[in-house]
């Protein structure tokens, strides 16, 4: 009777081992075919080319600085760029200060002459430096011309002061010769056939870096 019950239980050990290793054998060629089927699926893919990429940097990369060639320069940048950026800092002075003020005032720490005159001075201050700084937005520092002489480079200040470029063909521009602006004038005024925008340069206050050049642009020798 122990002979037979542990026949039965070898009998019982077996069957179980074999059910495993099915389950198993299974479960790897489940695997070997899932691999299988995302190697040979991902086989039809193939890598973008070259000319895909350089079809979107040539967008980018169609204007360097090497070729473009520096044809006038005002003078007094350093100094429009410090009156652009102090706009912000008299910004945020009044923003601070008027209402310090009128809390002086209503705790009677300050006079009421002394608090309208400093919300007035600090207000005034204010207004003055946006309006400067709309003119200098405007203004004319750099201009280039590239070397195929069909597209005119030029480089201006934004609203926080810091330098930004715009291409302009050469068709577009309208020659110094055909505005009413002379060349002793303090600035010149800087107009284009497609735009009624205006900028401003200043022929006083720059240097002419080539004369060949500047002729080409604006239609006149200096």
């Amino acid at each position: 009777m122990n002979c037979l019950f542990g026949n039965s239980r070898l009998l019982k050990g077996m069957n179980w081992t074999r059910k495993v290793w099915q389950m198993q054998s299974k479960e790897y060629y489940s695997y070997r075919f899932t691999a299988s089927t995302i190697l040979k699926a991902s086989s039809g893919f193939r890598p973008l080319s070259s000319n895909f990429c350089q079809k979107h940097t040539t967008a980018a990369t169609e204007y360097t600085e090497d070729t473009f060639i520096p044809v006038y320069k005002f003078n007094h940048i350093r100094i429009t760029r410090v009156i652009s950026r102090l706009k912000i800092y008299q910004t945020i002075l009044t923003v601070v200060l008027v209402p310090f003020s009128v809390y002086c005032h209503n705790i009677g720490e300050m006079s009421p002459l002394s608090t309208t005159t400093t919300c007035g001075i600090a207000g005034l201050g204010c207004t003055m430096l946006y309006i400067m700084s709309h003119f200098i937005r405007n203004f004319i520092c750099i201009i280039y011309m590239n070397k195929q002489q069909d597209t005119v480079k030029i480089a201006h200040l934004t609203f926080w002061g810091r330098r930004r470029d715009m291409y302009v063909p050469l068709s577009q521009v309208v020659p110094l010769s055909e505005l009413p602006d002379n060349e002793s004038d303090v600035y010149q005024r800087f107009y284009r056939y497609d735009t009624k925008h205006k900028m401003y340069y200043s022929i006083k206050l720059g240097t002419i870096l080539d004369q060949t050049r500047f002729y080409k642009i604006f239609g006149v020798t200096l």
